[in-house]
């Protein structure tokens, strides 16, 4: 990576660490970290925006937005963070011309599918790890925490980054200072 590429990294890793510390609910924070997220995958590359899907969860845990009992779920977070954003990069490098309805519509398909298959990795470790850790299965309040949120979340980052990656990539001021 050169200079400028980590520089920008840095400039998104301190953006999604902002949102988390300035306290807004999840149903805000969520979204918008998801969005920063894919929107790094874009400008920046998989590479990058995977190395920030790791940091979040750990800067989650640490502001206390991940509630201290889930700390085991961070590493499973964090890999759900990559998947992520990798079948974002995959849809845009395939779906990315937002002239086109059915490109449109591919990129739909794309923020469903990786909703959905970061939804399964949480869904998959809290069901059948964390149970590991603590010697039984957790409430079904720690399961929802984990399952449906992060799928609507997921969501609403992806619809939110295809808004932001249209505006950037119309706006070639803005592009070049990402």
């Amino acid at each position: 990576m050169n200079n400028l590429k980590i520089t920008k990294s840095a400039a998104f890793l301190a953006i999604t660490i902002i949102i988390q510390t300035i306290g807004l609910p999840q149903i805000f924070t969520g979204p918008l970290v998801n969005a920063v997220l894919v929107t790094a995958g874009f400008i920046l590359g998989p590479v990058p925006a995977v190395i920030i899907g790791f940091i979040t969860p750990f800067a989650a845990f640490i502001r206390g937005i991940l509630p201290g009992i889930l700390g085991p779920m961070v590493p499973f977070i964090a890999i759900g963070n990559s998947v992520y954003i990798l079948v974002f990069v995959m849809g845009f490098k395939h779906f990315g011309n937002f002239n086109q309805q059915k490109d449109i519509f591919y990129m739909g398909i794309t923020i469903i599918s990786a909703s959905l298959l970061k939804t399964i990795i949480l869904f998959i470790a809290i069901i059948r790890v964390l149970p590991i850790f603590f010697g039984t299965f957790l409430p079904g309040s720690v399961v929802y925490i984990m399952t449906t949120p992060q799928f609507i979340t997921g969501i609403a980052g992806g619809i939110i980054s295809l808004f932001l990656i249209k505006f950037l990539v119309k706006s070639p001021s803005i592009t070049s200072v990402f």
